[in-house]
């Protein structure tokens, strides 16, 4: 199973940058990075997705939550947003 999907190149950006951030161990910067491109009109499934995924690395489920929430309601046939949905609630 494949969840193919596609994202703007601005979007691609955000990411990559946020992704710097983290693979530095900076998750806070990246959790920031990813909120200020939701904030200007970034693609919200993956930017979502991605602040979900760092939070919950974090163990802040509580904050992870509905931003997975919303990734799942953009992108529900996505497998990886849909584990990772699962697994901070089942956490929780």
């Amino acid at each position: 199973m494949s969840a193919e999907t596609t994202i703007d190149n601005r979007t691609a950006e955000i990411i990559r940058s946020a992704l710097g951030a983290a693979q530095a161990g900076r998750i806070k910067e990246a959790c920031d990075v990813a909120e200020r491109g939701l904030a200007g009109g970034g693609d919200p499934a993956p930017l979502h997705a991605l602040i979900g995924a760092l939070l919950s690395g974090l163990g802040d489920f509580d904050s992870a939550l509905p931003h997975l929430r919303d990734a799942h309601a953009a992108r529900a046939n996505d497998p990886i947003v849909l584990r990772n949905f699962a697994t901070a609630f089942a956490k929780w």
